[in-house]
């Protein structure tokens, strides 16, 4: 199908020169979408590294750091950016979070009477815990359900709902059942950079970063965070026969935890933390890697692994969160439950598997399905939708009403810093 010219903007609490899933999402729809001949502004708070020069037409928000926060916190109003907006009359808002940004996001999707699309990265209540530090009386369950009822409070207020998996819509359509209908949650996953990770051979990146031919070498890549489970991925390659090398890509508050870990379970040497690197360096990762391992339980989508997908890498994960709407257990990559001992059993069925090049062939294929273009074209499909929608709802009314938003509860939330910030 094809589009007239949209204008869209998106609304992020993060994007570059942040590295994560959110930032990674932002920009592949932002390239397929301008790719395709769209007008495409970015919304976001102004970075920490005032000398980052951002790309034409992403527009910072004056934005201050916590300290106790590694995320920019974006100020409530900013005057240039209102004057911009009604400059460029946007088509569509699309919003990334349900809070900081997207709340500004929702107002002004009222204001300017333009649907309101809204991706669900994170299922945010499964990251209840990071609330400890803020509300110290108060019970991990009892922030879950607040979060959810922000959350519903928020989904009332979208014209559309994008799920990055099937596994991210049953879990909205179950939680979010009594405001959403199916037809009101679609699925896109975010398109993976086919050309960037699929250029590297393998014998090429393992020669550039100096690994030796017959060393079987592990990579994973991910925030070093306690709900990324490295803890769990040491651990298993501790209860391995054959111990092989795995390297950590990422940065996080939870490395000196997990440095304490390889030094107590006698990995030193075998287990490296590289920190954060480059895009193309990812790249050269995953192609030199023998296996992609990630027991991350609670992805959306899991966009490294489809990233190492398309390398051509073959992936080890848990069975558990969307990255299981993607990696079939001996088809395209091994899955695994989610404990140590057969995670272990896991990779070391992986690394011995006959049919090694089938399996990097599929996972090839796999990643390939999702490139950039194919996944923005479903989703200007959803914008259509949602423009669709809003349209016919104008032609009912015939006269100003309140746009469906009861302003008996339109008092601002009360929304924590912590809450906004959990930006992944």
């Amino acid at each position: 199908m094809r589009y007239e010219k949209l204008h869209i903007a998106h609304y992020t609490n993060v994007y570059k020169p942040l590295k994560n899933g959110v930032v990674t999402s932002v920009e592949s729809f932002r390239k397929g979408q301008m790719e395709q001949g769209h007008a495409v502004y970015v919304v976001a708070p102004s970075p920490q590294d005032k000398s980052y020069v951002q790309e034409r037409f992403v527009f910072n928000i004056a934005a201050v750091t916590l300290p106790t926060q590694s995320y920019p916190f974006a100020l409530p109003y900013d005057p240039t950016l209102t004057r911009v907006l009604k400059g460029i009359q946007p088509d569509i808002l699309h919003t990334h979070h349900p809070v900081g940004l997207g709340r500004f996001a929702r107002s002004w999707s009222e204001r300017l009477r333009v649907p309101l699309v809204f991706t669900f990265h994170t299922w945010y209540e499964d990251f209840s815990h990071y609330f400890s530090r803020y509300l110290p009386f108060v019970s991990e369950e009892q922030v879950a359900g607040i979060i959810r009822f922000w959350i519903r409070k928020f989904l009332k207020r979208c014209d559309h709902v994008v799920a990055p998996s099937e596994y991210t819509r049953n879990r909205i359509l179950d939680a979010y059942g009594d405001v959403l209908g199916g037809e009101d949650v679609s699925v896109v996953a975010t398109g993976i950079d086919t050309d960037t990770f699929s250029k590297y051979a393998k014998a090429e990146a393992r020669s550039y970063l100096g690994w030796k031919p017959g060393q079987k070498t592990l990579v994973s890549c991910g925030r070093l965070s306690r709900e990324k489970n490295f803890d769990l991925l040491i651990d298993a390659v501790a209860r391995m026969e054959e111990k092989p090398r795995l390297v950590i890509l990422g940065d996080g508050d939870l490395r000196p935890t997990l440095e304490a870990q390889v030094k107590q379970l006698g990995l030193e040497g075998l287990v490296e933390f590289p920190g954060n690197v480059e895009k193309d360096e990812v790249a050269r990762y995953f192609a030199a890697a023998d296996l992609f391992a990630f027991a991350s339980p609670n992805e959306t989508q899991g966009l490294v692994v489809l990233e190492a997908m398309a390398a051509g890498t073959p992936t080890v994960v848990v069975r558990e969160g969307g990255i299981k709407d993607f990696v079939r257990d001996n088809f395209n990559g091994i899955t695994s439950d989610n404990d140590a001992d057969s995670l272990a059993r896991a990779l070391e069925r992986a690394l011995r598997i006959e049919d090694m090049e089938g399996l990097r062939e599929r996972a090839r294929r796999t990643a390939m399905g999702l490139n950039v273009a194919s996944q923005t074209r479903r989703l200007l499909d959803v914008y259509a939708h949602a423009m669709g929608r809003q349209r016919a709802q104008r032609e009912i009314a015939e006269f100003p009403v309140s746009s469906g938003v009861g302003f008996a509860e339109s008092h601002p939330d009360l929304e924590s810093a912590a809450f906004t910030q959990l930006a992944f």
